[in-house]
């Protein structure tokens, strides 16, 4: 009698997803497709610091720092991205003042402004969640089949946790203050922690969505003999642990003026990593503005936005990357202000025009990647 052929892991895994229905079950191709994401393309520096090539789908994110930072600057760029992938972003604006003209700047485009659901007033987590609620469930009716990437913003969490205006108000007064928003906000941080817990299990999880958050760094009231400043995050440390990235802004250097807006740097550093293993990386990326031509537009347009060609190069040439790594992908040589690419074909060209040159070129890009160890998850079919 012949033996039976031994049994493997793999066959039996194969005959139990050949052999049984499960409507819990998961393909290969649908595992696959868990990672996946809106991509940031030409933004080789932000991807390094997040470790992925795209904005993830099924995920928060938060942008933090103190004040006039650029935290709104980049969840506008974030929203740019998004719709030209033909995604839709729901802005929810929580700050008395908002600065549209300059949000419609930093998407490039006046008509993008049309794929923007645009709320106001929303400053109570009630209302917040409501609002968020109304969103999703509108977008599944009218999109059943999850097709069209929904990101929403808000800005920012800060605005509706209670603070108490503690400048004038004397020791005694400041610490009774400090005890009401301790309540106030222990008490803010249990319904966000129950309302992100409902957004994650039915709508994060099932639905194309992000969800980016502007969160405001506040000092601490210092108590003692505690030297320097301190900061803290409102809304508690739940939301963090959610987060697959948190993105710190630090404004440096000096402002300098370009036409009518200022050109100023800021460092972004990923201070939480749940893309890949943990890994501090600063990059320095200037905010400035430039004239475009679009193809239905007769005159050009004004834009501003930060310059990622400009950083990408900063990186490169950075302590941080690895110079013998670097040189079997491309070499850069500099002289002067001017640099030169053998690989590139480019001979005296500005920063901006190399580090633009290279974002063009997807070999390079892709070696980069790897060089930067970003993990490149599963690109989704743009929406025409």
């Amino acid at each position: 009698m012949a033996k039976d052929k031994k049994k493997t892991v793999s066959g039996i895994i194969n005959q139990m997803r050949n052999t049984n229905e499960s409507r819990y079950l998961l393909t290969q191709d649908e595992i696959d497709k868990l990672d996946r994401g809106v991509p940031l393309k030409g933004m080789l520096p932000l991807q390094a610091i997040m470790r992925t090539n795209v904005i993830p789908l099924h995920n928060f994110m938060t942008v933090t720092g103190v004040h006039d930072v650029g935290k709104s600057n980049l969840i506008w760029e974030m929203a740019r991205v998004w719709i030209e992938h033909g995604g839709i972003v729901s802005y929810i604006g929580i700050e008395t003042n908002e600065n549209v003209e300059k949000q419609k700047r930093i998407l490039h485009n006046p008509n993008y402004m049309d794929n923007v659901l645009y709320y106001k007033n929303t400053n109570h987590i009630d209302t917040m969640r409501d609002v968020i609620i109304e969103v999703n469930e509108k977008l599944a009716e009218v999109d059943p089949q999850g097709d069209i990437p929904l990101l929403i913003l808000l800005d920012s969490l800060g605005h509706i946790t209670k603070d108490g205006k503690l400048e004038g108000m004397k020791p005694k007064d400041q610490e009774k203050v400090k005890e009401g928003n301790n309540m106030d906000g222990a008490h803010s941080s249990k319904k966000i922690k129950k309302f992100l817990n409902m957004l994650q299990v039915n709508y994060l999880n099932d639905r194309p969505v992000t969800f980016i958050v502007i969160n405001h760094k506040h000092e601490k009231i210092q108590t003692g003999f505690s030297m320097g400043k301190s900061y803290y995050n409102p809304g508690g440390k739940y939301k963090d642990y959610l987060n697959c990235a948190v993105l710190d802004m630090v404004r440096i250097g000096k402002n300098s003026s370009v036409t009518s807006n200022q050109t100023f740097f800021v460092k972004m550093r990923n201070t939480k990593q749940a893309c890949g293993p943990a890994r501090k990386i600063d990059i320095e990326v200037p905010f400035t503005d430039w004239d475009i031509t679009l193809p239905d537009h007769e005159e050009p347009i004004a834009v501003c936005g930060f310059d990622w060609d400009t950083s990408l190069v900063k990186l490169l040439l950075s302590d941080y990357t690895s110079k013998t790594q670097l040189k079997e992908i491309i070499n850069i040589t500099k002289k002067g202000k001017t640099y030169n690419c053998k690989e590139l074909e480019l001979e005296g060209v500005s920063d901006k025009e190399l580090g633009e040159a290279i974002h063009n070129n997807e070999e390079i890009v892709s070696k980069l990647q790897k060089l930067y160890t970003i993990s490149n998850y599963y690109e989704i079919p743009k929406v025409e």
